[in-house]
């Protein structure tokens, strides 16, 4: 899946567009002393939710796992990120996922 290169990563942004029913994740990946910034967008959200059951505040976010399954009645996709652990994260549904403008692609 075209978001594993997410993993580790640091979520520095996220904005909720009502208006237009988007949702942009601004994640920065460092290796090897090098930093990358990519932008995971989901369009067409019908649904969407933040979660934290980890007390106390944190220094950052950890962008820990991105995981999507496609229901193929619908099309839409049913999406879940984990930061941290599984105690905090985001998760909801939309119509397309993007990462850098690449969309994401059912699994055959």
């Amino acid at each position: 899946m075209i978001t594993d290169q997410l993993w580790g990563g640091t979520l520095k942004a996220a904005r909720l567009d009502a208006s237009t029913q988007t949702v942009g994740l601004v994640i920065i990946v460092s290796s090897g002393g090098m930093s990358r910034s990519f932008e995971l967008l989901l369009s067409g959200v019908s649904q969407f939710q933040f979660f934290n059951n980890i007390a106390g505040s944190w220094e950052y976010a950890e962008f820990t796992e991105f995981r999507a399954a496609r229901d193929e009645s619908t099309g839409h996709w049913a999406f879940d990120i984990v930061l941290w652990s599984e105690d905090a994260g985001m998760s909801g549904k939309c119509v397309t996922v993007s990462l850098d403008g690449t969309e994401l692609a059912a699994s055959p």
